[in-house]
């Protein structure tokens, strides 16, 4: 299988650059939606039942995609399954109670994966508070808390406007991420989000010039392998078979923009 390079913000700021407007890969690549997993505990279900139907905007709008354990059927190993969703996801909306910190489950297992992963700059943990708690000291008051002024939704006069302040966060932490990169290789080194679409590319920039003559699909593969270590032999670069910011680089360098303006 092909080796996907991965190098966080603090690997790579050196190497950020913005690019010209006549980059292939800013016709062919698009942003978003950003999956979103919430994590709560059950005696919370009305709170993040209410809390979905504001988020409905950022779904519409093509912002976001959410997860929650309710979408689980029977059947499924559902421990697996929670924690392949949460790995996977973009953004962890984190909603606290003093339930959620007294479950095992939720505040233990997930919440400890979850940071985990927000310091590896993965995803992004955004801690909201549901019911009042004592919460000030935990692991995640170091990050910023919604809604408004931490102030719990339940403790709102008018929860909807608790919720609104939640969806704000939530849009403009959002917002950030997918307006953070200009150019192939800055989306590559910020982050995993686009890692498949920026794969796709490869396979486009690979297939134009003679190299790759299988699907556009952003998933690595043998063909996808072999065309990379073809073009690192090429272009006389370190013969690895991983797809990292020289490569993508050097592609950008020996492909043809085309001249149709499609793909």
């Amino acid at each position: 299988m092909a080796r996907i390079y991965h190098a966080s913000a603090r690997d790579g700021g050196s190497l950020r650059r913005a690019a010209g407007s006549s980059t292939v890969y800013i016709r062919i690549v698009g942003k978003g939606p950003l999956k979103l997993f919430l994590s709560y505990a059950h005696e919370d279900r009305d709170i993040v039942t209410e809390l979905r139907k504001h988020l409905a905007p950022l779904r519409h709008e093509q912002i976001v995609t959410d997860w929650y354990d309710f979408e689980l059927t029977p059947g499924h190993d559902w421990d697996r399954e929670i924690l392949s969703q949460l790995e996977s996801s973009d953004l962890v909306l984190v909603v606290v109670s003093a339930d959620f910190v007294a479950s095992n489950y939720a505040y233990g297992r997930e919440l400890g994966l979850a940071l985990d992963l927000h310091d590896q700059e993965r995803l992004r943990v955004l801690p909201v508070i549901g019911r009042n708690c004592r919460w000030q000291n935990l692991p995640f008051a170091r990050l910023e808390v919604l809604p408004e002024g931490a102030v719990a939704i339940s403790s709102w006069e008018n929860r909807d406007d608790a919720f609104v302040s939640v969806v704000l966060g939530v849009e403009r932490v959002a917002r950030e991420i997918l307006s953070s990169g200009h150019g192939l290789v800055d989306d590559w080194l910020t982050s995993r989000l686009l890692r498949r679409r920026v794969l796709m590319a490869v396979q486009q920039h690979l297939r134009r010039i003679g190299l790759y003559a299988g699907p556009i699909d952003g998933i690595p593969g043998p063909a996808t392998e072999a065309a990379v270590v073809s073009f690192q032999r090429r272009a006389g670069i370190k013969v690895d078979a991983m797809i990292g910011p020289d490569v993508i680089r050097r592609l950008q360098e020996h492909t043809p923009h085309p001249t149709n303006g499609r793909p």
